[in-house]
């Protein structure tokens, strides 16, 4: 199991400001009551799984680090739900500054 969180290496043509990292999934805690949509439907999470089987996860979650060295899910669940159903080690992620 992966437990180390691990920046991603910007292409230098991606021009974007912003630090990405591959996080463990263990280490990602996704709280229903902090998720803005009241209703999962599995249909769109297996839409998103299949396109990330297919392609990889083309668009980072946010996230906001704990004191506990976890970090809460900020954006994402459904790309969070669907890495879950493909067993995926890590999820790309931008953590937020709070």
């Amino acid at each position: 199991m992966t437990t180390a969180v691990k920046p991603v290496e910007m292409k230098p043509e991606a021009k974007v400001n912003i630090q990405l990292y591959d996080i463990p999934m263990s280490l990602i805690v996704a709280d229903p009551k902090k998720n803005a949509r009241t209703v999962m439907d599995p249909g769109k999470i297996k839409e998103i799984s299949d396109s990330m089987k297919k392609v990889g996860q083309l668009t980072p979650c946010k996230v906001e680090k704990r004191g506990d060295g976890k970090f809460d899910l900020v954006f994402g669940y459904r790309r969070h739900a669907a890495a879950g159903q493909l067993e995926m080690p890590t999820l790309r992620c931008e953590i937020l500054e709070t």
